[in-house]
Parts: C-alpha cells; sequence; structure tokens
C-alpha cells in the first residue's frame, strides 16, 4: 500500500482489545499496532532488512526527522509513555536501539542524544543494567568522555594488566577528598649550600589555592623544611646537609571558574523528590522501587510468537 498528500503518506491505526502479537511480550500483555513493517533478506551476505524505514530530506523544512514517535496517556500502576520502543532478544548480538551519525563533509554528529526541556529531576540519558558484575556497564564509551561534572560512588581505572595484558586486568581506585583537590610531586637534590627550588607548572596559582606540603628525605637522615612557600609558581626547599635528594609532594584546592560554580559539598540534604530512596538501594535491602532514579522498562511477558508477518497470511500470500 502506497499514499501519498501534502502532509502524511501513509496512516495506520490499531484499536480494539488487542491479542499476543509479539514473542517479547507474548500473551502477557494485550497489543495494537498502528504500522507492522517486516522485512527480509534473502541473502547473508552484506544483507541488510529493514522493517521499517522513514526518510525526511525536505529542503524547506527547519527540521527534518526520519521517524517520530509519540506517546502519551497510558495508565495503570507504575504506567510509562515511550515514544520509541526498541527490543532485541538476540542472544549473539542484540542492540535494541542503534544510532549512527555519518555527516560526510560536515561536523556535529550525534549517534544518540537525549535532551529533556523541562520538569524535575531531569535525566538526558538513563542506563541500567540489571547484572552487577565487573564485566556488566550500564554504559560504555569507546573514546573520550566529558561531562560538566559528574559523581560516582566508586571512581576507580581499568587497564589491561602490564604483565599479563592479554588474559588479565589492573584495577586501582581514585584517591578521594571532601576538597576539590589537586596533587604535585617529585624529587629535587638540594646543592651544596642545602638549597632546591622546586618549579612547578606556570598554571599552578592561577588554578589553585590552599596550598600544602610535605617533605621526605631520601637515603639518609636530614632534615628538610620548605625555606620560601609558593610565588610565583615556584618554593624552595631546605636541608641542614648538602646534596641530599628529597621528595616533595604540594597539594592544592582548584579555585578554577568552574570549580567555583560547582563546588562539592561533602553533606547536603537530598531534593525532596529523592528523600526515602537509595543510590544503591539493595546495599540497604531495599527493592529497586526505591531507587532515586529507577529504570523505566517494561518487563518481559511469556511469549507466544514472532511477530507476525503479514505475507503469512493465506489471504495475503496471492496478491
Amino acid at each position: 500500500m502506497f499514499g501519498y498528500s501534502d502532509q502524511v503518506g501513509v496512516i495506520g491505526s490499531g484499536t480494539g482489545s488487542g491479542t499476543g502479537i509479539t514473542s517479547y511480550y507474548g500473551s502477557s500483555f494485550l497489543e495494537n499496532v498502528g504500522v507492522l513493517g517486516f522485512g527480509q533478506v534473502n541473502s547473508t551476505t552484506n544483507g541488510i532488512s529493514y522493517g521499517v524505514v522513514g526518510q525526511a530530506t525536505s529542503g524547506g523544512s527547519k527540521y527534518n526527522t526520519g521517524i517520530f514517535g509519540y506517546a502519551r496517556g497510558a495508565t495503570g500502576t507504575n504506567a510509562r509513555n515511550w515514544g520509541v520502543l526498541g527490543v532485541s532478544d538476540d542472544p549473539n548480538s542484540a542492540a535494541a536501539v542503534l544510532g549512527i551519525a555519518d555527516p560526510v563533509g560536515g561536523s556535529n554528529g550525534h549517534g544518540l542524544e537525549g535532551d529533556v526541556l523541562s520538569g524535575t529531576d531531569q535525566i538526558g540519558v538513563f542506563g541500567y543494567t540489571m547484572a552487577s558484575t565487573a564485566s556488566d556497564y550500564a554504559g560504555y564509551f569507546l573514546g573520550n568522555l566529558y561531562a560538566t561534572t559528574a559523581s560516582s560512588g566508586i571512581k576507580a581505572f581499568k587497564i589491561d594488566y602490564p604483565l599479563d595484558p592479554e588474559n588479565k586486568y589492573l584495577f586501582h581506585s581514585s584517591v578521594e577528598s571532601n576538597e576539590m583537590m589537586n596533587v604535585y610531586s617529585g624529587n629535587v637534590t638540594t646543592d651544596a649550600q642545602g638549597n632546591a627550588i622546586v618549579l612547578l607548572p606556570e598554571y599552578f596559582q592561577s588554578l589553585n589555592k590552599d596550598f600544602r606540603y610535605q617533605l621526605t628525605c631520601i637515603n639518609e637522615f636530614a632534615q628538610a623544611i620548605v625555606g620560601e612557600k609558593i610565588r610565583n609558581n615556584q618554593f624552595t626547599i631546605r636541608t641542614d646537609k648538602p646534596n641530599v635528594e628529597v621528595s616533595w609532594m604540594v597539594t592544592g584546592v582548584r579555585q578554577d571558574p568552574l570549580a567555583n560554580k560547582y563546588r562539592i559539598k561533602d553533606v547536603v540534604d537530598k531534593p525532596e523528590s529523592e528523600k526515602g530512596t537509595y543510590l544503591v538501594p539493595e546495599l540497604y535491602g531495599k527493592t529497586m522501587d526505591q531507587a532515586a532514579h529507577k529504570p523505566s522498562y517494561l518487563e518481559k511477558g511469556a511469549p507466544v510468537k514472532l511477530v507476525r508477518n503479514p505475507m503469512d497470511d493465506p489471504k495475503l500470500k496471492n496478491k
């Protein structure tokens, strides 16, 4: 069927009591379908099948959208509305939603973008996984990751283990503090008069404030002090003996504009909408219903059949 007009090419409407249509929800949910698309490629070599394809290429539109989904008015316990719902249950390769941006000769491509324009407790993109092993991730990124601010229960790095990179990983926990602290360190050897100058990065004083010092003498017993505190991005060390190697560490608290705007407070009250909830409720013997942000997934039903292919209907086969 092909339709064309100034506004709508094809309109599909599904109403009624519904029936089990998909293998994922089956008879557990009464499903209605407005438009059903089915695609099958007979060759497995570089074949791609599309159930539905949408294309918008108008040069007179401000926004072009290949496929638009809109949902509103769900009712019942734990009701949810999804403009687009993608489900893939293939055991070998399952991507419920795949977004590809390929701005040939252009820029600013977003493979996946989530924008929230109003309301409270907003989340642009939410990821959830029921498993919690070291190889399960609610979000996984290959490439650089940037966030204006970031919060985490545990912060660590994960790399291939240097002594056995093919078979093992190495994990380290990040250093944590109630302050937005930067750490700088190094080794220096004092001269014949027991003096040494430590040069810090040229941005040090513009980035940091509230400086603190630690000094440790190496290979011999000696006394070491900070001769002159930080000034012009450097400080001096004095030892009571000449030619002493000193390991030094200096910390500073960030004072750049971004840190000043998003200054971390170590203890804060939860928002009203999150009081009585937990970031990780199972650690407190609670259920996911008491999570601060609950996944809006629809539970799996009792499978009965695949999505029905209209061409399997004997009435349509000869048309």
